[in-house]
């Protein structure tokens, strides 16, 4: 029995459900990373710092909502992308 962390019929296979789910679990990870950690030893020009704690909090909102939007046009069949429009996505993410 395989416990998924998507709906496997959201993807074009399960191998694509396993390669999403591995991605979407580190994007967190890059972005307290990229957004947090690395600003701390970097020079600040801008944001100032009273303004940076709302600026990760919007960025975390908007990941949030973006993403509750997806899965759930995907789950209602809203806006079905074809299959391989899958992989150019996955590139993208972990490209970004």
């Amino acid at each position: 029995m395989q416990t998924y962390l998507f709906s496997p019929e959201l993807f074009p296979s399960s191998a694509a459900a396993f390669v999403f789910s591995i991605v979407y679990l580190l994007w967190p990870v890059s972005e307290i990373i990229g957004g947090g950690i690395i600003p701390l030893f970097t020079p600040r020009r801008s944001p100032n710092e009273e303004e940076r704690p709302r600026l990760l909090l919007l960025i975390f909102i908007s990941i949030v909502v973006s993403l509750s939007v997806a899965f759930s046009f995907a789950s209602a069949g809203i806006a079905m992308l074809p299959s391989w429009a899958f992989y150019p996505g996955i590139v993208l993410m972990v490209e970004a």
